[in-house]
């Protein structure tokens, strides 16, 4: 019998240019975001702290660029890895860029939260592969 792939679930979009593309708008939006002036961005800032705006963004990114990766390998931890090396790559060059943008500074806790939304998001996706493989190993 053919076994089920851990990393496919009902509701999971399979298409991986739909994941690589997620991706791509993913990190361009934060790049974008993330080297515009100060003044522009004001209103995320007012609305959320900014460290929860960090920590949500890369937690995404992460999930984004994990599914991009997830056909890769057997082994469900390395698209995780990956997606998780990707976002926090970006988060670092981020704060470097941001030394030479008008009205903005880079910060560790910036990077920091950073961190935290990865692991997050990269604990919640190896907790969700591990309880679709127990499924379907149960069957």
């Amino acid at each position: 019998m053919k076994s089920q792939n851990p990393l496919s679930g009902p509701l999971e979009i399979q298409t991986p240019s739909f994941w690589a593309a997620s991706a791509v708008v993913w990190t361009a939006c934060v790049l974008g975001m993330a080297i515009s002036p100060m003044s522009r961005m004001e209103w995320v800032v007012a609305t959320f702290t900014d460290k929860t705006v960090h920590g949500a963004a890369f937690a995404l990114g992460a999930i984004v660029w994990a599914n991009a990766f997830k056909g890769i390998s057997s082994w469900i931890a390395i698209p995780v890895m990956i997606g998780g090396v990707i976002s926090l790559a970006l988060g670092g060059l981020i704060e470097l860029l941001q030394r030479f943008v008008p009205g903005r500074s880079p910060e560790f806790g910036d990077l920091l939260a950073d961190v935290i939304g990865v692991l997050t998001a990269s604990l919640l996706l190896l907790l969700k592969y591990q309880l679709i493989r127990s499924k379907t190993i149960n069957k």
